[in-house]
């Protein structure tokens, strides 16, 4: 941005765009599947006339299988490998403190580490629908939890006694959101 004056206003306007975005996607795939993109005909595709039941299933299951959903698989697998890095800087930063990893190496091992660990982790999930709701699941500490104690903590000294309230209210908000989405996705 050439000018920091105006962060403030691209900012808004990145979310403002953002958020029509989420709510045309939302749109579009309501009046495709309708409320029923959690269910799914057991035993049949889309052949309905010789479905025997309703199953809970993701959204993806509700597709016939071809190359459509295999790119949208491999897109959100990309999007989830390409958003890993910037989403893990600060729990890697925290993890490398409590460690004690002084040298790049060790930080760099630490890092390696983690990732393989997640990716083990990855790898016992039943399927791809399941990492991809656990990962959404605890985004709710990362959207809504984290940046509000961030500014509570770089901000106090200027914030009034209501936004600092407010500012807890959001993150213990993110934080129920978050143990309910989880537990969601247990269930």
């Amino acid at each position: 941005m050439a000018r920091r004056e105006h962060f403030d206003t691209v900012m808004n306007a990145v979310f403002v765009v953002l958020g029509v975005v989420f709510l045309g996607f939302g749109l579009v795939v309501y009046s495709a599947l309708g409320e029923a993109t959690g269910r799914v005909y057991a035993n049949a595709g889309f052949n309905r006339s010789d479905a025997s039941e309703w199953v809970e299933a993701t959204i993806l299951q509700n597709l016939e299988d071809g190359v459509f959903v295999v790119a949208v698989k491999c897109l959100m697998s990309l999007n989830l490998v390409l958003t890993m890095p910037i989403t893990l800087v600060p729990a890697l930063r925290a993890l490398e403190q409590m460690s004690r990893a002084s040298t790049a190496m060790s930080c760099a091992a630490l890092r390696i580490a983690t990732v393989l660990a997640l990716a083990v982790g990855a790898a016992v999930f039943p399927g791809f629908e399941a990492i991809v709701g656990v990962t959404g699941a605890l985004g709710g500490a990362t959207c809504f939890t984290l940046p509000a104690l961030c500014y509570d903590f770089f901000c106090a000294a200027r914030l009034a006694p209501w936004q600092r309230g407010l500012a807890y209210a959001v993150a213990a908000f993110g934080i129920a959101g978050t143990v309910w989405s989880f537990y969601q996705q247990l269930v």
